[in-house]
């Protein structure tokens, strides 16, 4: 109720100015809105309210004739009053990324448009979000001030990248998730001037361990696969969960060479990670595709990666086929293992 209230009070605050402005612009708008920006200020607005309103002269020279809360409240008394004739004490809290495009806004052929999302540090050394609403102010056809309000969105801000972050990250493995894998596809396809090296990996007995142990068991062996993988994560090795069981690296900006030595690596970091039985290990199958330009080519990068992520695969089915080959090791998942822990 508070915040409704203050929001009505600002709201009133403004169109009082547009009001008067109106009524004596002929004369001295400015003086007007110094005049009633000074009998406001007298009135008690609630600490709750996060929001910042403004009224800017620009001519002659750029000077805060109205700000609420007051700039002494933001600034400090003494570099409070000093913004007022000298508005860049204020607007030095912008954050240096967000600077210039809030200033130009002030220009007479500016094309103000909606609001503008930027950062000021109002308040401690942590920036806020703001949404920066404008109104220009004219005098004979010419912008003599700005009126505004910075409505306080940060808490909308940390909403949206809250979301965005649950979009672009798979929930069981904290990797991210198939549809960050298919954004990031679908912008490779359009760099010239990138390298890509892209990796399939597909988890094996991942079913012999969800039909024998169970699927919780099953869901502990993708989530330790995931973990292994972060370990090679970087600025240039993306990797995201995009299947059941099956990964996928994006590898960029590296050499031929440089990606293959980083499959090697994975391979031997999961031949020594513990499986989900006593002692196994983590069996995943790998299969990958480089190209010196991504433009183009990353259709059939990703299918040439997944054609020899299944060759892998099945060469390991026929090893594993074999007399004397490594098939015991499906059988500590099974039956053997469970009468193991019976005893």
């Amino acid at each position: 109720m508070l915040g409704l209230a203050f929001a009505s009070g600002c709201l009133f605050a403004l169109i009082t100015i547009r009001v008067i402005l109106l009524v004596i612009s002929s004369r001295n708008p400015t003086k007007a809105v110094g005049l009633i920006g000074r009998k406001l200020g007298q009135f008690h607005f609630p600490q709750e309210s996060k929001d910042f309103i403004y009224y800017l002269k620009l001519k002659p020279k750029p000077e805060i004739m109205f700000a609420c809360p007051p700039l002494e409240k933001i600034l400090g008394p003494e570099r409070g009053r000093q913004a007022y004739k000298s508005p860049e004490l204020l607007f030095s809290l912008l954050h240096p990324e967000d600077y210039e495009r809030f200033i130009s806004r002030f220009q007479e052929a500016a094309d103000i448009g909606g609001p503008l999302v930027c950062r000021l540090r109002l308040q401690g050394d942590e920036y806020t979000w703001f949404e920066d609403y404008l109104s220009p102010v004219y005098k004979k056809g010419k912008m003599i001030a700005i009126q505004g309000i910075l409505r306080n969105v940060q808490d909308k801000m940390e909403m949206q990248e809250q979301l965005k972050y649950r979009v672009a990250h798979d929930s069981m493995t904290g990797v991210h998730s198939r549809e960050f894998f298919e954004e990031q596809l679908a912008l490779l396809d359009q760099r010239e001037d990138l390298s890509l090296t892209l990796v399939v990996c597909d988890m094996d007995n991942l079913k012999v361990i969800n039909d024998t142990l169970g699927h919780k068991m099953g869901d502990a062996y993708i989530k330790s696969a995931a973990a292994m993988l972060k370990q090679f994560a970087s600025e240039d090795v993306l990797i995201s969960r995009i299947g059941g069981d099956e990964f996928s690296l994006l590898v960029l900006n590296r050499t031929r060479e440089g990606g293959e030595a980083l499959i090697r690596k994975m391979k031997e970091t999961a031949a020594v990670t513990p499986g989900v039985a006593p002692g196994s290990f983590m069996s995943i199958s790998i299969g990958h595709a480089y190209t010196e330009r991504a433009y183009g080519q990353v259709e059939a990068l990703f299918l040439e990666a997944d054609r020899q992520m299944y060759a892998s695969k099945q060469a390991k089915r026929k090893e594993e086929a074999k007399p004397g080959g490594s098939g015991h090791a499906l059988g500590l998942l099974s039956g053997d293992w469970s009468k193991a822990n019976q005893t």
